[in-house]
Parts: structure tokens; sequence; C-alpha cells
């Protein structure tokens, strides 16, 4: 059985994306698994963006290991809100996601300070 395994995000709010990697384990023979992320809470059936360095293809007659990495996410979490990271894998069977994560990403910049006006004098 396949499995995934999503880490580098934690349960804070980020102002720009972190560094994600997704552990592929087992990946099933002739499959395709590919990475996508849509706004708002997991969703089962929700088709997202699919990250374009995320596809993870087997063609070979035996189970494979897989790692991916993600740097620049934030060409594609534009906007403040949750966001759901999905790995989803499609095989002769099916298709099925076999692991997801929620993010939070504040980028709204908040400005606390004074200022005095000078007099002329």
């Amino acid at each position: 059985m396949s499995k995934a395994t999503i880490s580098g995000v934690t349960k804070s709010s980020y102002t720009i994306a972190p560094e994600v990697t997704v552990d592929l384990v087992n990946l099933y023979p002739e499959s395709e698994t590919w990475v996508q992320v849509y706004p708002g809470p997991e969703s089962v059936g929700t088709n997202g963006t699919r990250l374009t360095e995320s596809f993870a293809l087997v063609s070979d007659v035996k189970p494979r290991d897989s790692v991916l990495r993600f740097t620049k996410l934030d060409s594609v979490l534009l906007d403040s809100g949750e966001w759901t990271l999905e790995v989803i894998t499609r095989t002769p069977f099916g298709i099925e996601r076999i692991a997801h994560t929620s993010i939070n990403i504040d980028r709204d910049l908040a400005l606390r300070g004074s200022f005095q006006a000078l007099s002329d004098q």
C-alpha cells in the first residue's frame, strides 16, 4: 500500500511559504503520484493546482520510494488564509488521496507605531 508523509509544515501561520518535503513510500507499479494545493480546508475530491515538480511516475514492475521537495510554494499560495496540500496517487485500481495537510498563510502586514509632527519654528 502506498504511503506519503508531508513534513516542514506546522500549525503556525506563515508570511512566506516554508520548504515542504513529501516522502513517498511503496508507490504502486504503473502508478502516477502528484501533489496538489487548493485554498480552504481539506475536501476529498477537490481538484487543486498540481505542482509541476511533483509528479512521480512508476513504470517499473515493483514498488518504488521517492522524495519531493518544494521550495517555491509562494508562487501558488497567493492569498492569505488556509490552504490544503494533498498527495494523490492513480493506480490501475483507481485514484486515492494518500496524505494531506493544511497550511495557514498570513500575508497581511500590520504596522504598529506612532509619529510626531514637527512644528515649524
